[in-house]
């Protein structure tokens, strides 16, 4: 009797995780947004259009109307790890960028039902590798589109470049 009702308990158990399991499992894989990542770019003045590629895991959170959130980051094809942005998707559908511009160092991760973007803050002297602050700005769904908490920072009192996205290849 004991063991019958043990093995029930396991399968409820596995039957709750599986069924919580699909909604944060429609988010995209990251074959679809690598592609994205791909088709991102920013023009440099000196060596022209440089494009993205993803270097962190998924991150995804369920948003109140049960859609997935889901966030990459991404960086530029530089040997200084500058150039940094977050791709962002409801579902498979990609929604943009945590910003209209790249960052100098930023790192990704979830708070409650928001995707957290953790920005460095730099100015004066601080080097690549150390800012003198960081910032964390949060982006929800709000069941028409994502909201960001505040602003990212500038890093040494200007934007990064402008992101610009190529169109699909078919």
């Amino acid at each position: 009797m004991r063991r019958a009702a043990l093995a029930f308990a396991l399968l409820a158990a596995a039957a709750g995780a599986l069924a919580a399991a699909p909604a944060l499992a429609t988010g995209p894989s990251r074959a679809l947004a690598q592609r994205y990542a791909h088709r991102t770019y920013v023009n440099d003045a000196t060596l022209g259009r440089r494009i993205f590629h993803l270097d962190t895991p998924r991150y995804a959170v369920r948003a109140p109307d049960g859609s997935t959130i889901t966030a990459f980051g991404g960086v530029l094809n530089s040997a200084d790890g500058t150039g940094e942005i977050v791709l962002l998707f409801r579902n498979l559908r990609f929604l943009g960028w945590a910003s209209a511009y790249d960052a100098v160092h930023l790192g990704v991760g979830t708070s409650g039902s928001a995707i957290a973007v953790t920005y460095g803050v730099y100015s004066g002297n601080d080097p690549f590798c150390c800012p003198h602050a960081r910032k964390t700005v949060r982006y929800r769904w709000n069941g028409k589109r994502i909201v960001a908490s505040g602003e990212p920072p500038l890093a040494y009192g200007r934007r990064g470049n402008r992101l610009h996205l190529a169109p699909a290849r078919d």
